[in-house]
């Protein structure tokens, strides 16, 4: 059974690569989606895969642009949920 947990921006990434850790314990094939984890976090992937699907551009920026990077994290919020949309049409994740 294929399962995707969605936490956009890892707001909690010890929590999450636990609990998809579980998930992939008992057999199921789980995906993470999520942003690509920061230089000071660390998702270690057992059992599932981290898929750094939200947030590429506006995390990418450089600090002193942030002003502008917390505008266009919303506006590529809205793009990379349909974007999502489009992942769970190809992947048809069960859950």
């Amino acid at each position: 059974m294929k399962v995707f947990v969605v936490d956009p921006s890892l707001f909690s990434p010890t929590y999450d690569a636990q609990f998809c850790e579980a998930l992939g314990g008992l057999g199921l094939d789980v995906r993470l989606i999520g942003r690509r984890p920061r230089g000071h976090e660390e998702v270690e992937e057992r059992d599932f895969t981290l898929v750094p699907h939200f947030y590429r551009i506006t995390e990418s920026l450089p600090d002193f642009l942030a002003p502008l990077a917390r505008l266009g994290k919303g506006i590529e919020h809205a793009f990379d949920m349909y974007r999502l949309v489009a992942l769970a049409e190809r992947e048809k994740p069960d859950v």
